[in-house]
């Protein structure tokens, strides 16, 4: 499947540690008792992560366990941040390359 946006590797790696980052704020909302709010926020990223990964194939290859942690769910527990510092690295490595 080719990428259908032109969005910039960096830029993207960015959008996806938001939406990892949203995750963890969801936790945080449900901790304090907005579970409605909590519910829609993870709802919401973990579409937009499924989608950025039909979207750029390149994901996948650099992190091969986004799609496994999003459809089991086990981002919502402590996937997120296991999944952020991968993206960190991920944007490290490729701040080296330039």
């Amino acid at each position: 499947m080719a990428e259908t946006t032109a969005i910039p590797r960096k830029e993207l790696l960015a959008q996806l540690a938001r939406l990892l980052q949203q995750v963890g704020s969801a936790n945080d909302a449900e901790d304090h008792s907005c579970v409605a709010e909590a519910l829609r926020m993870r709802q919401e990223a973990c579409a937009s992560l499924l989608g950025l990964l039909a979207m750029h194939p390149w994901l996948q290859e650099a992190l091969p366990e986004l799609e496994r942690e999003v459809k089991s769910g086990h981002i919502l527990g402590v996937g997120w941040s296991s999944l952020l510092s991968l993206v960190h690295q991920v944007t490290a490595r490729d701040d080296q390359s330039l």
